[in-house]
């Protein structure tokens, strides 16, 4: 996944990199339960990533006013859930959720 500044100064690199949000988010829908249990803590890494894109393009839908908006926040919802099951095994993940939260707030 793309990740710096060069990301914003690019249309390609930004779609690139919510691209691979999304996909990130597609799989995490499809996991179960049980799936979580052999994960390592890595994937949840990933996942904190994944969540700063998503906030990033929540936060430019707004200030255009798209409604697409509410489309990525089910997104961030359906990832954050996933960093919460997580944080069960990994209490790091936990404490990602809350500054991932107090991200997106501000």
């Amino acid at each position: 996944m793309i990740y710096g500044t060069l990301v914003h100064e690019t249309p390609a690199y930004y779609q690139r990199r919510l691209d691979s949000a999304r996909q990130i988010v597609t799989l995490i829908r499809a996991m179960e339960n049980e799936d979580f249990l052999c994960l390592p803590l890595l994937f949840g890494l990933c996942w904190i990533i994944a969540c700063d894109v998503l906030i990033a393009e929540q936060k430019r839908l707004r200030r255009l006013s798209i409604p697409e908006s509410e489309c990525t926040q089910a997104e961030l919802d359906s990832t954050l859930d996933a960093m919460a099951r997580m944080g069960v095994f990994y209490p790091t993940m936990k404490i990602e959720v809350r500054n991932v939260t107090r991200t997106e707030d501000a």
